[in-house]
């Protein structure tokens, strides 16, 4: 869609701006016009204040039962 995607992302969202709420922070809500990812790399997942790394996902084991 045009917009810049960094290099090392592991999934993107290209949206259009639909509206901002301003407050102490600023609220940005999108319309999604295109997304995608990558399926060469595990996630990093983010849960109750600590990191995983190698987070086996559904896909992967999939692919290793096929």
């Amino acid at each position: 869609m045009g917009n810049p995607v960094l290099g090392q992302a592991l999934a993107w969202v290209d949206c259009e701006l639909h509206t901002e709420y301003d407050g102490d922070h600023t609220i940005v809500v999108g319309a999604v016009r295109a997304l995608g990812a990558r399926d060469d790399a595990e996630p990093l997942l983010f849960f109750k204040g600590t990191h995983f790394e190698g987070v086996e996902t559904r896909a992967s084991r999939l692919e290793k039962v096929a």
